[in-house]
């Protein structure tokens, strides 16, 4: 999942993005057939300027019952993000 998120956006509106995604994945891990293990799920938080965006921070679960782990991408993930065609 990208999560696409304004540069000059305030933290606050960060931190809600980030809790929408946490939902998101907490969602997915219950969709998850009973007697199977359910793989990590990941965000990415993407700040843009105009038409292009770089990888921010990353949010990461291993079940829906674990608290969100945020932290800084590593450098391989920070390369430049094309903003997806608007629908």
């Amino acid at each position: 999942m990208l999560i696409w998120v304004s540069a000059r956006s305030a933290e606050a509106v960060i931190d809600r993005v980030v809790g929408s995604a946490v939902e998101w994945m907490r969602e997915r891990f219950r969709r998850v057939p009973e007697g199977q293990k359910p793989r990590p799920k990941v965000a990415l938080i993407v700040y843009y300027e105009g038409e292009e965006g770089h990888v921010a921070e990353k949010v990461q679960m291993r079940t829906a019952d674990d608290e969100p782990i945020r932290k800084p991408t590593d450098e391989f993930e920070r390369y430049t993000r094309k903003k997806p065609p608007e629908a």
